[in-house]
């Protein structure tokens, strides 16, 4: 995944790290009751969303080694 995103990033396209998921359901706090299912930012890692996104390989690299899913 890490390599995939900075792949992207190298780009120029803005990665965002988001949520994995387990099956169907969220790996989020809420599991299987989420309504956006791997479908929406870490917000510890992604305070502001999708505006979050970023291309700086020094900052995809924390993300994907903090949440490597």
């Amino acid at each position: 995944m890490l390599e995939a995103a900075l792949s992207y990033a190298s780009r120029g396209w803005r990665v965002l790290p988001l949520w994995s998921g387990r099956g169907a359901a969220c790996a989020c706090p809420a599991g299987d009751t989420c309504p956006n299912a791997q479908k929406h930012p870490v917000p510890s890692l992604a305070p502001n969303g999708c505006h979050s996104a970023s291309t700086d390989a020094a900052v995809i690299t924390d993300w994907w080694t903090r949440y490597p899913d």
